[in-house]
């Protein structure tokens, strides 16, 4: 059982597969003609942008990304701004990797669920700017997919925002808030039976509360009853003020796999609605081995398959490490579960989460409700300051902010 207290900052990087088709042209309406190119951009001769193009991506049943690439003239900072969209509920574009006065940028959009369309338009405004004027290219970005019915994205649970939340890692389990959702240890922190945790989840069935199974997968605690199943190899360095856990080896799937199958069907046998993964970033620590970015990826999408093939939800924890990552895991993920994004000022590189309909549930550790809380209500995201133990209590909940007994999401 291991909440994570980290800082990360954002950045990004790209790497995707030519799977759909991407067309470029210049942007004087709302649609692109079929078949269309990319013509030139049309600018004055002065003009800070010189070029823009784009890069293949994927665009399915869970959404996409594709990345926009282009040359600049003596910019001091670019800008990648949606103006319109067709087709598509979902867009979210980030902000050019680095330096753009070096004659290129890059920024990707995440693409929601292409839900019974042929394709989607985009209309894309690149801005660059100097120390004295504003250049602006406009282009069209269109993405050609097999449509998904509506409807038919998956047969998990689908939560889409979500208001309020109890995370409770530890035994026994308070069913006292009332919240929409409760994020639970799947044995019991090591103390409950499979049928102890089956009636909790039973419990909050009953009154219509669903309940989130927590567990790691990218790393062995000892306590648990399967940890003599880990063998030698997988296992790496001792995980940071858990002397009791350690990191595996995520690259050895045909070890970890039925590990996790088990324990996965374990959750689905207790009735859970979804899994909360913890350890699945563990690429960027101190774990032992040469992990990259693309094994944890290849990993975590391994696992979200067997979690989504069980008929739950996965939401993927924390994961804001400098890079791609989260953009290459909100369009499979359902949800994320997130630990200090406003004492750390990053929330924002969360937002893909947001305009997917998809729920952020965040616990901070330090902060005053009066500065977190509006904040946090407007984003949106289920923000409550707990203790690091991670016990039933709450020390406050933004859900029952400025809003004394709000129906069905107050704490008591």
């Amino acid at each position: 059982m291991t909440p994570r207290y980290r800082a990360r900052r954002p950045g990004f990087a790209c790497q995707l597969p030519a799977v759909l088709t991407v067309l470029i042209c210049a942007a004087t309406g709302l649609a692109a003609p079929p078949g269309a190119t990319r013509a030139a951009v049309a600018e004055p001769a002065h003009a800070l942008v010189l070029s823009v193009s784009a890069t293949p991506g994927t665009l399915g049943a869970a959404g996409g990304k594709v990345t926009v690439a282009g040359t600049v003239r003596d910019a001091t900072s670019c800008q990648l701004v949606l103006l319109s969209r067709q087709a598509t509920p979902v867009i979210y574009s980030h902000h050019p990797t680095g330096s753009c006065g070096n004659g290129s940028f890059s920024a990707r959009a995440l693409v929601g669920p292409n839900h019974g369309h042929a394709e989607t338009i985009i209309v894309f405004a690149l801005v660059a700017r100097d120390s004295t004027s504003v250049s602006t290219g406009k282009f069209y970005v269109v993405l050609r997919a097999p449509a998904v019915p509506a409807g038919n994205a998956g047969t998990w649970w689908q939560p889409g925002p979500l208001r309020s939340w109890q995370w409770q890692l530890t035994w026994p389990v308070s069913t006292s808030y009332q919240v929409q959702v409760y994020d639970i240890d799947y044995d019991g922190a090591g103390q409950g039976t499979p049928a102890q945790v089956a009636a909790v989840v039973a419990a909050l069935h009953a009154r219509g509360t669903r309940a989130v199974c927590y567990l790691e997968t990218g790393g062995w605690e000892d306590y648990r009853p399967d940890a003599g199943r880990y063998p030698a190899s997988v296992l790496g360095n001792s995980i940071d003020g858990y002397p009791d856990e350690r990191y595996v080896d995520i690259r050895q799937w045909s070890v970890l796999g039925p590990i996790l199958r088990a324990r996965l069907q374990q959750c689905k046998s207790e009735g859970f609605d979804g899994v909360e993964t913890d350890i699945d970033d563990s690429y960027t620590d101190n774990t032992g081995f040469p992990l990259t970015l693309a094994e944890e990826v290849t990993f975590d999408t391994q696992v979200a398959s067997v979690i989504h093939a069980l008929g739950m939800a996965w939401f993927l924890k924390n994961g804001i490490n400098d890079d791609a990552f989260i953009a290459d895991m909100a369009p499979l993920a359902d949800g994320t579960v997130n630990e200090q994004c406003w004492q750390y000022d990053e929330c924002d590189q969360l937002r893909p989460f947001v305009l997917a309909g998809k729920p952020i549930l965040n616990a901070e550790y330090t902060g005053a409700a009066t500065t977190v809380c509006p904040q946090a209500l407007a984003f949106p995201m289920a923000t409550m300051r707990k203790g690091t133990d991670l016990g039933a209590s709450v020390t406050w909940a933004c859900w029952s902010f400025n809003r004394p007994g709000l129906p069905g999401h107050s704490l008591p």
